[in-house]
């Protein structure tokens, strides 16, 4: 709701939704900042992958060698950064 009203002359306006963008970016972590100057998009789902590996161990149960099984690797996009910040909001 934006009030109007005359000052000496002056036409003051007042409007409690206009920020400088030196406030806004005040209170903005860096993932905040980068998106608003459009760099990344905080609502897009995060692409990842998973993928199955065979892993070859000795005689003696030490770890020798792991290798992704091929034909395996399959898109598993993880949640969108926002979603992220409201689940662990959520549980603090």
């Amino acid at each position: 709701m934006v009030k109007e009203f005359m000052f000496e002359g002056k036409k003051i306006v007042i409007d409690p939704v206009v920020r400088t963008q030196e406030m806004i970016l005040k209170g903005c972590n860096s993932l905040q900042i980068a998106h608003i100057n459009g760099e990344i998009n905080l609502y897009q789902p995060i692409e990842a992958y998973s993928e199955q590996w065979r892993t070859k161990w000795d005689k003696e149960g030490m770890y020798e060698d792991a290798m992704p099984i091929e034909g395996t690797r399959r898109r598993n996009d993880l949640a969108p950064v926002y979603m992220q910040w409201k689940d662990a909001a959520r549980r603090a």
